[in-house]
Formats: structure tokens, sequence, C-alpha cells
């Protein structure tokens, strides 16, 4: 029995040493200058030029090779950046504040800063530019014509990011990205306590999620500041008019979207009345 185990364990060993010999053997076989320029960019998302000046910048941050046989640094940027391309880091980095604690500090910190009361963040998705996909390209040809992933964020009055989501091509509407998020859910959720996300024209006005007043009234407590805003090329007003949302999106959840409005009025007025 012992003599079996012996060879077992003796057999794993040489086994475990055959793959290091195998990696190194693949690693040194590698020579970037073999890879056509149209393949290097399709595996890294990088020209090699690119490449070249990027490990300029972080080699010398890298630690030295510990080993002989250590990996070289280069070979360590190419695996990460191959990494990134194939984009399965890609999707939802939860750190939104799930406790009341936290989130009364967030809040705390809105309101020292802006006035604004209940307000645990603000929101908002942005087109990241990337290389045309092979598959599912329409998913990722976005409103602006070009390929991308459309990244919703949510941050502190700090500007300090709290909630990421990666996980949504370029075709999707902010709207859709939103209603479709557990972080939604959990607002939404939440008893006997007031939270507000504030976004613009591509979310719908919901309880939780205040947007802006569209046309307000000069003089109005909507229109309070009289502050008018910047003319927009016809380009400007045509993205404008695709980030709205949607008719049918609002028209299907009249309950929900009145009582945004009851909720977006009840701010507005108690606002009015802490600045007279």
């Amino acid at each position: 029995m012992a003599t079996r185990q012996l060879l077992i364990a003796a057999a794993l060993r040489e086994e475990r040493l055959e793959r290091r010999r195998n990696r190194r053997r693949l690693r040194n076989q590698l020579n970037i200058s073999n890879i056509p320029d149209l393949e290097f960019v399709g595996n890294y998302r990088l020209s090699r030029e690119l490449f070249e000046e990027l490990c300029q910048d972080i080699v010398p941050l890298l630690p030295p090779k510990g080993r002989r046989h250590g990996i070289e640094p280069t070979l360590k940027i190419l695996t990460a950046l191959n990494f990134y391309a194939r984009g399965s880091y890609q999707g939802k980095h939860i750190r939104f504040p799930q406790n009341r604690n936290e989130r009364n500090l967030i809040k705390r910190k809105f309101y020292d800063k802006c006035g604004l009361p209940a307000v645990v963040g603000c929101i908002d998705c942005s087109h990241v530019a990337i290389v045309r996909p092979s598959e599912h390209e329409e998913q990722y040809f976005n409103r602006k014509h070009f390929h991308s992933i459309n990244t919703q964020v949510i941050c502190d009055s700090d500007l300090l990011i709290t909630n990421v989501d990666a996980s949504y091509g370029g075709a999707t509407h902010d709207a859709y990205i939103w209603r479709e998020y557990e972080i939604r859910n959990h607002l939404e959720g939440l008893q006997d306590e007031t939270v507000y996300l504030l976004g613009d024209s591509g979310y719908a006005l919901r309880e939780h999620m205040m947007t802006p007043v569209d046309n307000a009234v000069e003089n109005s407590p909507e229109g309070r500041a009289g502050i008018e805003g910047p003319e927009l090329t016809e380009e400007e007003h045509q993205s404008e008019r695709t980030r709205e949302v949607p008719f049918e999106t609002a028209a299907s959840s009249t309950q929900a979207l009145q009582a945004g409005r009851r909720a977006r009025n009840s701010l507005i007025q108690m606002l009015e009345r802490n600045w007279r």
C-alpha cells in the first residue's frame, strides 16, 4: 500500500514538472515579431507600437523575476491584455451600499455639499468604444454609429464610483440596463427609508429615480434657478432625443411613473422651502 502511494506521488510530481516544461517551451516559442499585425490587434486590442510604449511605462514598475525560469514581464502584460480583450472580466461590480448606515453617510455628504436630501448616488451610462466584435455585432453598434459597451456607473458626492455594470452592448438603452439591474429591486424593496438616485432623461422617472423636469414653467419651483440651458446643435438635439426613455416604457408603468412624479414634486417643494 505504501509503495503504491509513493509511486502515485512520484507520478504526480513528474506530471507537474512536465506541465511546467511545456509551459516554458511555449513561452520561449512566443515571438511577438512573428505575429501578424491584424492578429496582434485582435488578440490584444493594441497595436504593436502601443504595446511597446505600454511596456516601457509598466515594466520598470514590476518586480524583477524571482527565478531563472520566471515569466518575463512583457509576457505578463500580454497575458493581461489578452484577458481584457476577451471581455470575460466584464460584468457587474457591486459595491453599492447595501447597509443603511453606509447609505446614511452618503446621504449626509450629498446634503452637506448640495442641499439635496436622501440622495445615495448619481447614475449615468457612458459608451466605451471597443473593436468591432466578431459575434453579435449588432448588439454593440450604438446610436452614435460605433461599437461600444454601454457602461452604467453610480458615484457618490465625492465622485467615487460605488457601482459599475459593463455587461451590455452599446445598442442597449440606459433605461433597459437600469430596469434589469438588481440594485433597482434593492432600492424598491427598502422599507421606511427614503432614497433617491439622480439620473438624466435616459432614465424613467420613478419613486427612487429623480430625473430632470422638462419644459419647466418660468418662475415656478421647477424653474427655480432661472438659468437657460446652452444652445444645442441639431446633432446634439438628435442625440438627446435618442437618449429619452421610449414612450411605451413609461406608458406601461403608469402607476410607477405617477409615484415618481409625486416623489419629485415633494422633493422640489421641500427644496423651495429650504432655500427661501
